[in-house]
């Protein structure tokens, strides 16, 4: 029985004990782990896409807004479009845009708050744009009443003062006239 013993001992010292042997490959958990972190960083970059994709769309959309709004308030206070309240009213050239145009009294008498306002309205909220535009401009109709009752005085005064002429011209003194029409 010793012998036996002793050959069997023999036998195991030289064999290779089964925990140092390793076969080559990938385990398992290091195929998950792996997977885990493409899955990751795929999903973290295509955030990053959509994000730059919606922001571009959007800043796109923002630009037309106030590129449009610039042009209807330029045409408003050139007198191209009429300075009474508009709402809802689409562009012609992409019916998708509608401007809104609001006009109401300034903080001063000669001056009118004139406020434009362009919006799409898109299937979805990435699609909807819309601006906002205020300004304070001359009520041209201010001036033109201002200059009609400048021009009413000055005939009232010009007729007072012709009139004034001709009663002393004609009272027959004969006299010269020295007050004679200028002033």
């Amino acid at each position: 029985m010793r012998n036996r013993r002793h050959d069997e001992q023999r036998v195991r010292g030289i064999r290779r004990p089964c925990v140092l042997s390793r076969t080559a490959g990938f385990s398992l958990l290091e195929v998950v782990l792996a997977g885990t972190i493409f899955l990751g960083a795929t999903v973290a970059l295509s955030q990053l896409v959509w994000n730059g994709s919606r922001a571009s769309i959007q800043s796109r959309l923002l630009a037309e807004a106030t590129w449009r709004c610039e042009s209807k308030m330029q045409e408003a206070v050139a007198g191209v479009v009429a300075l009474s309240p508009v709402s809802a009213t689409p562009f012609d050239d992409d019916p998708a845009w509608s401007w809104s145009l609001n006009v109401s009294e300034g903080p001063y008498a000669e001056l009118l708050a004139v406020e434009v306002m362009v919006t799409r309205e898109g299937s979805t909220p990435l699609a909807s744009a819309g601006f906002r535009l205020k300004r304070w401009i001359r009520d041209p109709q201010w001036f033109i009443d201002a200059a009609a009752e400048e021009a009413a005085a000055a005939a009232a005064e010009t007729s007072t003062s012709s009139s004034s002429s001709s009663s002393s011209s004609g009272s027959g003194s004969g006299g010269s006239q020295q007050n004679g029409g200028s002033r």
